[in-house]
């Protein structure tokens, strides 16, 4: 195996940087080692795009190695300020079954001998507004899923793919905005992330120093996790927890919440705007939304969950018409559905 600076370099499945090859990442190993290869290698980032496209998550384009180069460099600035060089800390670390990253994820223990994994959802974003709930656009004008329910979506997903012997797990997550001015933070508002909120840290959070900064990213009580630990959570299988099926069962009646991510999460989202704002048009047209995905993408969900909540009943057509009958979604004149396609 090659090692950059304490970084190893994985089999050529490309599960790289841990101790068991197991783990989905561009780059593992210690806050402080990590740090010091971005500092000192040349070929850090290089060796990143190579494990990038050898894991499996495609071929990371000019946008994204960009962000690696604006992103890292404040967050193990931070992470090293704050006195948590000894954490272990994995960079793109690929969710199990489902095709999306987490930023970073850190991992250490509590005093207890607890796990506690924080995961950091890291964005260039100044100037960004929310545009309604969940939903926020960039100072490009793109509307995006807003991060902190990014995040906490995450959060629940390794709730939700826990297999029962697992080790004992706490979940933390955070936002990162290392661009963004306290004004921009406040800007952003509340956003839905279930009971426990995720606290958005800003240009002017990240200057604190030692303890504070550290209670800031969630790591006050965390110390570097023994090595028999960090097998444990690299060797863990996600698998569909035991209550998960009962979960999508609730969520298909609106009754409770299922763990979607990514694009997932964008289209359910969208899905539910648009579904709330066509409820608002009872005497609109019909209208028909499509959700479009390949295989294991998450499209039955996302069709049979919250969003029909507002269709649960039916609209009034003529008695007398026979065409009316075939159609679910009846037109007048020469209108025709609206369709949408997500």
């Amino acid at each position: 195996m090659a090692m950059v600076h304490g970084v190893i370099a994985g089999d050529s499945a490309g599960w790289y940087g841990n101790q068991q090859g197991r783990v989905a990442c561009v780059a593992a190993g210690t806050v402080a080692e990590l740090a010091s290869a971005l500092r000192e290698d040349p070929a850090f980032f290089a060796e990143c795009v190579r494990r990038y496209t050898a894991a499996g998550f495609g071929t990371p384009d000019a946008s994204e190695q960009r962000s690696w180069r604006n992103s890292w460099p404040p967050l193990f600035a931070a992470l090293e300020r704050a006195g948590l060089g000894g954490l272990r800390l994995y960079l793109e670390y690929g969710t199990p079954g489902a095709a999306r990253r987490i930023d970073a994820l850190l991992l250490g223990q509590r005093a207890d001998g607890v796990l506690v994994v924080v995961l950091v959802e890291l964005k260039q974003w100044a100037g960004s507004v929310p545009v309604s709930a969940g939903m926020v656009r960039r100072s490009d004008g793109e509307v995006v899923v807003h991060p902190v329910a990014q995040i906490a979506s995450y959060r629940a997903f390794f709730d939700d793919w826990r297999p029962a012997d697992a080790p004992s797990l706490e979940i933390r997550a955070r936002v990162v905005l290392h661009n963004a001015s306290e004004e921009d933070v406040r800007a952003l508002g509340p956003s839905s992330a279930g009971a426990d909120p995720v606290p958005v840290l800003g240009r002017e959070d990240l200057q604190a120093d030692g303890e504070a900064l550290a209670g800031l990213l969630g790591c006050a009580d965390v110390s570097p996790a023994e090595d028999g630990l960090v097998r444990s959570f690299e060797g863990i299988e996600w698998t569909p927890s035991a209550g998960l099926q009962q979960r999508i069962a609730q969520s298909l009646f609106g009754k409770s919440s299922f763990a979607l991510v990514g694009s997932q999460q964008h289209a359910y989202v969208e899905v539910r705007d648009r579904v709330a704002a066509l409820a608002a048009d009872p005497g609109g047209p019909g209208t028909v939304i499509t959700v479009q995905g390949g295989p294991g993408s998450g499209k039955t969900l996302i069709a049979t969950s919250r969003p029909r909540t507002p269709w649960t009943r039916p609209p009034a057509v003529p008695a007398s018409s026979s065409s009316t009958k075939r159609s679910a979604w009846p037109t007048t004149g020469t209108r025709p559905p609206r369709r949408w396609s997500g």
